[in-house]
């Protein structure tokens, strides 16, 4: 059994990963799917200063209060940034995912890696300016109607700061990892030459950017194969049908 924690991206929550949890756990997996601090559950306390280390603290925190170790660290988006912070910061964590996520090096922020993103980020309203509305589902290439109106109803706004804020340690060091690329809607793709740099075994999935709630059976069972062992899975193999 491995030990497997999922950090959400931006806007999100631990249910967005509810669609691929019961398969990890039906091949015999133990996973968790925490809530970032000021998001989801704890939306109502989201406060201006709350950023990237806040974030990265509370997912090492989390794997101290649950006594988790050997963790397969799997990271989306913005829960790059964070899964990378937190392994560089404890050493209960064996292996990172980054899926269709931020590889960003020390002295850096989630904008800086994505500068358009500064500009499509909007406040909820101009008397809170640090908190960012969700986006469209659809500009993450959720084209279903009832999964964009599940996304739209449930994400809750993100604090400006944790997208500002740079990242203040290298990355984690002697800890192997894969970077999941979803090459249907190519947001990452000026991640692929940080992860060979990184000597990331690279998996390209013909999916967007949410395929957790797209093509969940696809990406279980890439997950499952990840974490079956370095023979399992191949650099650049495509899996399953064009989406």
């Amino acid at each position: 059994m491995t030990s497997m924690v999922l950090v959400h991206g931006t806007w999100l929550g631990g249910w967005v990963w509810q669609r691929v949890i019961p398969a990890l756990e039906a091949a015999g997996h133990d996973v968790h799917a925490p809530d970032l601090p000021g998001l989801a559950t704890d939306s109502a306390g989201a406060r201006e200063d709350l950023g990237l280390h806040a974030h990265a603290a509370a997912i090492v925190r989390y794997l101290d209060d649950n006594s988790l170790t050997d963790v397969v660290l799997v990271g989306h988006s913005y829960g790059g940034i964070v899964a990378q912070a937190a392994a560089s910061s404890t050493d209960r964590v064996s292996h990172l995912v980054f899926l269709d996520a931020f590889l960003a090096e020390e002295g850096e922020s989630a904008f800086d890696l994505v500068p358009w993103l500064a500009g499509a980020f909007q406040p909820v309203s101009p008397e809170v300016p640090w908190l960012i509305a969700p986006l469209d589902p659809a500009g993450l290439g959720v084209t279903d109607p009832d999964d964009a109106a599940w996304l739209a109803a449930e994400m809750t706004p993100m604090p400006l700061a944790t997208h500002r804020e740079a990242l203040a340690a290298p990355p984690p060091v002697g800890v192997p990892g894969h970077y999941i690329f979803c090459e249907a809607l190519p947001l990452m793709e000026g991640m692929l030459d940080r992860a060979a740099d990184r000597d990331l075994t690279v998996v390209r999935l013909p999916t967007a950017h949410m395929p957790m709630v797209t093509h969940p059976e696809l990406l279980s069972s890439t997950l499952i194969e990840i974490i079956a062992g370095p023979d399992a899975i191949t650099r650049d193999h495509r899996k399953g049908p064009t989406a």
